[in-house]
């Protein structure tokens, strides 16, 4: 209004309520944020941005999983490689504390199946032992008192009767070194000549030549011998029992010597029923061959 002085020192807001240009109640404009020189920050993520988050999170998981699968299976054979690697060791210090003797493998049939009995390199049944109190009664747990060594961490296999108990023992010893079964030392498939009770009788091949023992499959049964049928001695070639596959469809077995390798099979016989089983095809046959060479003969 003409001729009013606003004073720096007045109050704008009685000031303003003076010339009219604000009414005494009314209501406060809300602040918004055209009002505000620079803008606030968000408060959380859209549901797109989740959905992108997700996505990477699922794209670096599916990149990493087969990785982390990979490095746990070379752990486990790595494990199973040193397992093998003890009891070969044990096989070979027997064998100097015992005239060159190797230890006996002692088999007796049972319903189905075999099992070891004293005096044996490993006593009891692989399918039914349901502790480790038999692996103790073995000849050779006393060179290593270690249960742990007689089986591979990738067995998964389990107990008869006990769905959720794993087995206590994985490897099985050459059917052809020492061994016995019921009170006799040749076979249905093998004569006398065929069986080796020393480490100096391994001469085709030698010790370096012939495996000792080998992760089997549990459809082998629970016996200690590993046992196949050859031609040369029975006029076939055929499996008794079936190498192990736990690892990426391989085997780790163990020398006369007392070394340790890997065996990569290209068939499977994983679902193959127990007992005798034929050679399926040529790709079976090759694998079959891996074994066989490294099979003692007379």
């Amino acid at each position: 209004m003409r001729g009013t002085l606003l004073r720096t020192s007045d109050d704008p807001h009685r000031m303003l309520m003076k010339t009219g240009m604000l009414k005494q109640n009314a209501p406060a404009r809300p602040l918004r944020c055209s009002d505000c020189s620079a803008t606030s920050a968000r408060a959380g993520f859209t549901l797109i941005e989740l959905l992108v988050v997700i996505a990477i999170i699922a794209i670096l998981a599916s990149l990493l999983l087969p990785a982390l699968s990979k490095a746990k299976s070379k752990a486990h054979s790595a494990v199973c490689w040193n397992n093998l690697k003890q009891l070969a060791i044990c096989w070979v210090m027997y064998a100097d504390d015992n005239n060159d003797r190797m230890p006996l493998s002692t088999t007796v049939g049972m319903p189905g199946d075999f099992t070891g009995v004293e005096p044996s390199w490993v006593v009891g049944s692989a399918l039914r032992d349901t502790n480790t109190a038999n692996l103790q009664l073995g000849l050779l747990y006393s060179y290593n008192k270690s249960a742990a060594i007689y089986r591979c961490p990738a067995d998964r296999s389990t107990v008869d009767g006990y769905p959720h108990l794993l087995r206590t023992r994985t490897y099985q010893l050459n059917a052809l070194l020492n061994h016995t079964v019921n009170g006799t030392r040749s076979g249905e498939w093998y004569s006398e000549k065929w069986m080796k009770h020393k480490v100096s009788d391994l001469v085709d091949p030698s010790p370096s030549g012939v495996f000792t023992f080998i992760d089997s499959l549990r459809v082998s049964g629970g016996g200690p011998g590993f046992l196949i049928e050859v031609k040369e001695s029975s006029g076939t070639d055929q499996w008794g029992t079936r190498p192990g596959e736990q690892h990426n469809l391989g085997a780790n077995a163990a020398f006369g010597d007392g070394h340790v390798t890997y065996w990569k099979w290209h068939w499977s016989r994983f679902k193959s029923s127990r007992g005798p089983l034929p050679i399926a095809n040529s790709t079976d046959g090759a694998d079959f061959q891996i074994i066989k060479s490294h099979w003692p003969r007379p």
